[in-house]
């Protein structure tokens, strides 16, 4: 089923309204004076240039790693306001070109997703991270060694790449895997030479920081996406939180061994592996949840449950707008992670059993996909 011509029709004003706030907010950013999350890489970025790129993590300035630094550090040659609007647009632009090259995405869903608000608002790494993601999944079917690299260049935030190798560890890619190695370390190498091998260690030692913000709720448990932040908001103890926590990740981290051992569909593979990504760490914001649009715009074509999953992406606006307007009501972006990860793993699971545990293949009338998309049809279009 395609989407009512009126329901395109909105999602594309909601698309053009996205542009709009993000440009407004980079205007803005040059005639007010505004606290941005883009501030505190811009001023990682100069203290790297003045040579004191130590202090960074001294003053607990920048929670990523070292390998960070070398995606933000030349937007800090330019004024504040500047190198926001080119991060902001830069990566805006690369997101919205992988989105464009995959068959179950397009610019316009992407941009009226609503972690791509917040993100664009306060210039946060969604964008990168999210063309990455999505990049690799575009390009892991005719070339799994430069996917994998786009996966290990995920270590920038760290995070994002804790199930990356369980995924590929069970499917057995072997070339991604060493792709990904590769990023991995490549990264890793121009870090150590750019700031020295004492940058990881200090980086290292300053994790209790974001730790404490995690524990504490410090910046707002509101704006987290995690399982813990939103049992802690509820009042449940750290210790049964974190268990809880713990406990679904793990189902993720099954969802994920299952459909990459099982499927070979890379876009079913890559659908899981969000959906277990956003549940897996108990640090993972809103803006975080940009890639998984992935996972949605795919089980909007193959699971059968299209408006459901148009109620899931609609489900991340008001946790989106806790990003501003903090609430006694939590933060329910879990959920929808979760109700994304059954869905998506259910769909996998049953195509698996629909052609004998081998592949997703498609269904008569229906072309094989060489893009790495798969061209299963429930009748469903992409979502535009």
């Amino acid at each position: 089923m395609a989407l009512p011509h009126i329901a395109r029709a909105v999602l594309r004003l909601l698309a053009l309204a996205t542009l709009l706030v993000i440009v407004m907010s980079c205007t803005n950013a040059f005639t007010h004076e505004r606290v941005f999350d883009f501030n505190v890489f811009w001023d990682a970025g100069q203290r790297a240039w003045r040579g004191q790129v130590l202090s960074v993590w001294i003053d607990r300035i920048l929670p990523h790693p070292p390998p960070f630094l070398l995606f933000a550090q030349p937007f800090a040659l330019l004024p504040l306001a500047a190198a926001l609007t080119l991060w902001v647009a830069a990566s805006l632009a690369l997101l919205v070109f992988a989105c464009r090259r995959h068959p179950d995405l397009s610019g316009v869903t992407i941009l009226a997703f609503p972690p791509t608000v917040v993100n664009g608002m306060i210039g946060q790494t969604g964008f990168l991270l999210g063309a990455m993601y999505i990049g690799a999944a575009r390009l892991f079917a005719s070339h799994p060694f430069v996917a994998g690299v786009l996966l290990g260049a995920m270590v920038i935030k760290p995070q994002m790449g804790l199930l990356v190798p369980f995924a590929l560890l069970a499917g057995c890619e072997w070339r991604a895997f060493a792709g990904a190695c590769c990023g991995t370390l490549l990264l890793g190498l121009l870090a150590t030479l750019a700031y020295g091998p004492d940058s990881f260690l200090v980086w290292y030692g300053s994790l209790n920081a974001p730790t404490a913000v995690l524990m504490t709720g410090g910046a707002g448990w509101q704006k987290m996406a995690s399982v813990f932040a939103t049992l802690r908001m509820l009042g449940f103890e750290a210790n049964f939180a974190m268990a809880a926590h713990i406990a679904i990740a793990i189902v993720a981290v099954a969802a994920v061994i299952r459909t990459w051992s099982a499927n070979h569909d890379s876009s079913a593979r890559f659908a899981v592996l969000a959906c277990g990504t956003a549940l897996a760490s108990p640090y993972f914001y809103v803006y975080d949840l940009v890639f998984l649009i992935f996972p949605i715009a795919w089980c909007y074509r193959h699971s059968g449950k299209a408006w459901l999953t148009i109620g899931a992406a609609a489900a991340l606006a008001p946790p989106a707008a806790l990003n501003w307007f903090p609430s006694a009501f939590p933060n329910l972006a879990p959920l929808v992670s979760l109700l994304m990860l059954l869905l998506s793993w259910a769909t996998s699971e049953s195509a698996v059993r629909a052609n004998d545990g081998n592949r997703l293949l498609p269904r008569p009338g229906c072309s094989p996909d060489r893009t790495g998309g798969s061209r299963l049809s429930v009748g469903c279009r992409p979502l535009i």
